[in-house]
């Protein structure tokens, strides 16, 4: 008489249990690293490959998004905005604002939901009863890098055909104290020369400072002075009146007194010195970019300034 072997009979289905747990393992992993390789997009700390290079009747190195990109789950309009799509005619009932800037307007390391104009735009909707005004558009202009040239060309290229009731432009010294057109140029030959690829590499910010710092010996003081100036006056004849300027508690004296000085009369707003706390909170790790809850601080001061100014001639229904 036969007997069974217990052991033998469970082997195949142990195997089949192993096979599976293998496969599903695979699976997985291939999930996990493509949307890994999705959720990095875009790497917003330089000029990269994976930016789409426009013409520029003025600068040789302006750089907009490349439209339809991949940024975190989100991914740039087709006029190359890290937003929704927008039409440029506006409907009655609607009041918009431009928001102007670099990655601190754009939004860097964070997925759109929390970037500072997306905040600014629920506070906006949420919180406001403005008679005839019922809905409010905030949008995101920001781009990565830039410096004062390149916003008011980013302006002119894509801003002013959306007709905005207000334009919000954040600056920070590091605005003032760039000049792209020399930037990028070294900032790539300083990657070549080393070999570096990888924006995880070290020596990554010490390129970013040798090439701000070459800036400034290359110009001088003057230039820039003189530039932001230039800038300004140009921004303040396109915005006819509509702007608000918003500067960082860092811009050095120098060009906040150039921006106090030209805000007189009215030309334009000025909120001076906004204070980001250093509050660990509200900074990403090793980074010098706001995290989610720095972004909604940001939309929170200029929501109040708003407020403050009386500049949308709205009753506050919540907050």
């Amino acid at each position: 008489m036969s007997i069974n072997n217990p052991v033998k009979g469970v082997l195949p289905l142990i195997y089949i249990i192993w096979g599976l747990s293998l496969l599903f393992f695979f699976i997985t992993f291939f999930i996990v690293i493509r949307n890994k390789a999705d959720v990095k997009g875009v790497n917003v700390y330089r000029i990269s490959k994976d930016l789409q290079i426009y013409e520029s009747e003025i600068y040789k190195h302006y750089y907009e998004p490349m439209p339809g990109l991949k940024y975190y789950e989100d991914t740039f309009s087709s006029d190359s905005l890290n937003d929704a799509e927008y039409k440029t005619g506006k409907e009655p009932g609607i009041f918009r604002i431009i928001t102007l800037g670099d990655s601190f307007t754009f939004g860097a390391a964070v997925v759109r939901f929390d970037n500072y104009p997306e905040n600014l735009e629920r506070m906006l909707n949420v919180n406001l009863s403005c008679g005839e005004i019922r809905q409010f558009e905030v949008i995101n202009l920001g781009v990565y890098g830039y410096d004062l040239n390149y916003s008011l060309e980013r302006y002119r290229k894509r801003g002013a055909k959306y007709n905005p009731d207000l334009v919000i432009w954040l600056l920070n010294d590091w605005n003032f104290n760039k000049y792209n057109e020399y930037y990028i140029p070294r900032d790539r030959e300083i990657r070549s020369q080393l070999n570096i690829t990888d924006d995880e590499d070290p020596r990554t910010l010490g390129i970013i400072r040798t090439a701000s710092s070459e800036i400034r010996e290359k110009f001088g003081k003057d230039f820039f002075e003189k530039n932001a100036k230039n800038v300004l006056t140009q921004m303040i004849e396109l915005t006819e009146g509509r702007l608000i300027i918003i500067t960082l508690q860092s811009l050095p004296e120098n060009f906040k007194k150039i921006v106090m000085n030209m805000s007189t009369g009215n030309k334009f707003r000025l909120k001076n010195d906004l204070i980001i706390p250093s509050d660990k909170n509200l900074w990403i790790p090793k980074d010098w970019h706001p995290n989610s809850q720095g972004y909604k601080y940001i939309a929170d001061n200029i929501f109040k300034y708003l407020l403050e100014k009386d500049l949308l001639k709205c009753d506050l229904k919540n907050y």
